[in-house]
């Protein structure tokens, strides 16, 4: 899973800074595969398909910065899911021990 983030991530990063990044279609074919992977990836994802329809950022606009990434729903153990309805009632023994961001 860390993987296909990093690899989201940083598709995301070529796309936002490079033009020559943008037109290239691999960097396209990318969005499907990265989508199906859920949590930090797709979410990635969704802004690289969002940066190369649009030709880059809005003025004013920000990209999600990898631990951004990291700490979105899914995959931060193995009762952790993007949708909710997914998520087990009783806690797993992993669940627990999983580095949790502290809020504000």
């Amino acid at each position: 899973m860390e993987g296909q983030l990093l690899v989201a991530w940083f598709a995301l990063t070529l796309a936002v800074n490079s033009e020559t990044a943008r037109g290239n279609p691999e960097l396209e074919a990318l969005v499907q595969p990265l989508l199906a992977c859920g949590g930090g990836a797709a979410v990635a994802a969704k802004q690289l398909r969002q940066v190369l329809l649009s030709g880059g950022l809005k003025p004013g606009g920000q990209t999600l910065a990898l631990e951004d990434l990291r700490v979105q729903a899914g995959g931060r153990h193995d009762n952790d899911a993007p949708n909710f309805r997914d998520i087990k009632i009783i806690p797993t023994s992993e669940e627990p021990r999983a580095d949790h961001p502290k809020a504000d």
